[in-house]
């Protein structure tokens, strides 16, 4: 699955979009942007992760301070053109969200959306609590429980299951199916849009 996600997001970018509405039921633009209801205009942002760019444009269009770091080259440039077809300003970055090129209290709101197993390293909690400022929040949308008891529902859960989407019992699966545990800092969070729950992470850097 892990070969299959790599490619998807690297060497086959330009059908993402297509593959995630699908396997959404066509959910996907309205789930993406869900996080914005946790942005303040004030904020430093940063989006980590921000794929196809579908978070940034929203939030760009709104007027708000964001930034964006992507490990994928493809998606990088995905989202660099889009936003430029659409005449935003952005401000992106190409790195590894283990080793973040930003200095120590740069952002109060750093989000994800959909991650991969990025969120569950250790090193990347450690540059979260570093370039978070003091009560900074860490706010990531994780997956999608579909709770409705029909044939379409049922047919996700299988789906999904086959990709190792996190369970109550495993909030945060890695490839090699076993669970990984969060610090105490790290809270799992509920929410139903559209007769779907999101699953979502929370962070809050108390300690410094």
């Amino acid at each position: 699955m892990k070969f299959i996600f790599k490619h998807l997001y690297h060497s086959f970018a330009f059908v993402y979009n297509f593959i995630a509405w699908m396997v959404s039921g066509g959910s996907w633009f309205q789930w993406c942007n869900v996080i914005e209801q946790f942005v303040t205009p004030n904020s430093r942002t940063l989006e980590v992760g921000f794929g196809t760019g579908i978070l940034q444009k929203t939030l760009i269009e709104k007027g708000i301070s964001v930034f964006g770091l992507d490990e994928s080259v493809q998606m990088v440039r995905i989202t660099k053109r889009n936003l430029k077809k659409h005449g935003l300003k952005y401000r992106l970055t190409r790195a590894d969200v283990n080793e973040l090129p930003f200095s120590k209290n740069s952002f109060d709101l750093i989000v994800s959306t959909f991650p991969s197993e990025f969120v569950s390293s250790n090193k990347f909690h450690l540059e979260l609590a570093r370039v978070l400022t003091p009560g900074g929040r860490f706010i990531c949308l994780l997956g999608v429980e579909f709770k409705r008891k029909n044939l379409l529902d049922a047919f996700y859960r299988r789906l999904y299951a086959l990709f190792n989407f996190p369970k109550k019992d495993r909030p945060v699966p890695n490839y090699n199916g076993r669970k990984t545990n969060l610090p105490d800092r790290f809270v799992i969070d509920r929410m139903e849009v559209a007769g779907r729950v999101l699953i979502f992470v929370k962070f809050v850097n108390y300690v410094r």
